[in-house]
């Protein structure tokens, strides 16, 4: 199937694609289902603010490094 001359190549990534798709909304509906059955339950406390400060100035920083470098428009 991938030398296939017209829709070889491109067929293999579509279905690659796809199925990476589906597993991310599987993933993130179950997560999602997950969070809201230990929110619910009253187990978790949201008072992890000092996680929340760090990981906004960590991925603040990588991206204020990183992102003068990418030379590609669509990136």
């Amino acid at each position: 199937m991938e030398l296939h001359p017209e829709w070889g190549h491109e067929l293999w990534f579509l279905s690659g694609l796809v199925s990476f798709l589906v597993g991310h909304i599987f993933f993130t509906h179950g997560l999602r289902q997950r969070i809201g059955d230990i929110t619910k339950s009253k187990r978790i406390k949201n008072t992890n603010n000092w996680a929340l400060i760090f990981m906004t100035l960590y991925v603040a920083t990588l991206a204020w490094l990183i992102v003068p470098h990418i030379e590609d428009p669509i990136l």
